[in-house]
């Protein structure tokens, strides 16, 4: 459990971006100070910057133009018919990061895991966006593509694309959708994105 006056600095650290905005993520190396946490908790040390754009609602995967490979884990209760698709592009530009060991044990080279930086979010109303769906560049050296299918990296100036597809409630008069940018909600901040008309249901 957090002591309450490092809650309170978390929460005094908190930022939310909007999308079409750049941001930048800076990691820091694990240490034993209660500070900076947020940077600690990435898994990279240094800099990427990253924009969540062209947001878009879609009545169904197919739709979004997601292939079956590119479905995440969803759990067997799930109704798909009660949710709709929201998409979003992401650019992943590193500036100087370097991924931390720990992640190249795992997968056997650098990488990101998009859904350990760009998870699902409660909005206000209660209800929640979950990442279902994900599509971008595969990690050519990794040991095990299958286990590392929602992995990317970018290397030092290089710039990619992703796309990442999350279920919202199928009442689409709920514009504003929160994307966590932490792996863990208690050090989150958050992408806000707002559906504009021309951004609903394709």
């Amino acid at each position: 459990m957090l002591e309450e006056q490092e809650q309170k600095d978390i929460a005094a650290s908190k930022k939310t971006y909007q999308s079409e905005e750049t941001f930048s993520l800076t990691g820091k190396a694990d240490s034993n100070s209660n500070t900076e946490l947020f940077a600690q908790s990435l898994t990279w040390v240094g800099t990427l910057q990253m924009k969540v754009s062209a947001p878009q609602v879609f009545d169904t995967a197919q739709e979004a133009g997601f292939a079956s490979e590119d479905e995440l884990y969803i759990p067997s209760d799930l109704k798909k018919s009660d949710k709709k698709l929201l998409v979003v592009e992401i650019g992943i530009t590193n500036v100087d990061a370097k991924c931390k060991q720990y992640e190249i044990d795992s997968i056997g080279c650098p990488a990101i895991l998009i859904d350990y930086v760009l998870n699902n979010s409660e909005n206000k109303s209660g209800s929640k966006s979950e990442l279902a769906y994900f599509s971008g560049p595969p990690l050519s050296q990794s040991k095990d593509p299958k286990k590392s299918k929602n992995y990317v990296w970018a290397e030092p100036g290089e710039t990619i694309q992703v796309r990442c597809g999350y279920f919202i409630d199928s009442d689409t008069s709920q514009k504003t959708h929160m994307l966590d940018l932490s792996p863990d909600g208690d050090l989150a901040h958050t992408v806000q994105v707002e559906l504009s008309s021309s951004a609903n249901t394709k």
